[in-house]
């Protein structure tokens, strides 16, 4: 809850300060070039418009990152949605999402963690997997929720998570365990190199914790 709480401190610090600031020296910058009347000055205004352009961009999708308001608004389905025509336009592999979230009562940090946890495992998809298809799946109950992600992708050797972490990567998926683990979930990875990856969430529902998985086939 600590982490979700600052989460949304520091994406409204970057949408409200840093992102609105970048946006308004943009439009300046927009009516300095109708005053500039010699070429090399349009071309530098020109070439600080695009750089501005870029980091405008990096803010938005860092507050993305940081915080996702539709999750708040509208819910986990329409959040997740969204999410994954995000990593489409930005050249990942088709994901299809399946299933509405159903009425499973979470917790609001409870469905924090789940989308989190969804969208690090989709984004690794889209930039490990080499997959050309992928799927999102939802299914819920009363005792709780389950999503599913998987990909036809190159797959990998599943072992133990905190081998493979280091500084070319390994962080978000130990982030996205202890969340699972804090919160009374489990999170189980199935893959084989050539045949693709399946991991599979579960959280228990609002009314009590229950037993997870046991595997990545339960």
């Amino acid at each position: 809850m600590a982490q979700g709480r600052e989460r949304e401190r520091i994406a409204a610090g970057l949408h409200d300060d840093i992102g609105q600031t970048l946006s308004v020296a943009a439009l300046k910058l927009g009516e300095l070039q109708l005053l500039a009347g010699a070429a090399p000055a349009q071309a530098l205004i020109a070439e600080l418009r695009q750089l501005l352009g870029q980091a405008i961009k990096a803010t938005r999708s860092a507050t993305f990152e940081l915080s996702c308001p539709l999750l708040a608004q509208l819910g986990l389905h329409t959040a997740l949605d969204s999410m994954v025509r995000r990593a489409e336009a930005q050249g990942g592999p088709r994901v299809r999402l399946r299933d509405p979230i159903g009425d499973t009562p979470l917790q609001e940090p409870v469905l924090g963690v789940v989308f989190r946890v969804a969208r690090e495992l989709v984004f690794n998809v889209c930039k490990h997997a080499r997959a050309q298809h992928a799927e999102l799946r939802l299914r819920s109950g009363p005792r709780g929720l389950m999503l599913t992600v998987a990909d036809d992708g190159i797959g990998f050797r599943v072992g133990d998570p905190c081998a493979r972490f280091g500084p070319h990567g390994g962080y978000g998926l130990l982030s996205a365990m202890a969340q699972v683990h804090a919160v009374g979930g489990r999170l189980v990875l199935r893959s084989r190199i050539g045949h693709g990856t399946v991991a599979r969430l579960w959280v228990p529902a609002l009314t009590g914790q229950h037993p997870g998985p046991t595997s990545a086939g339960d």
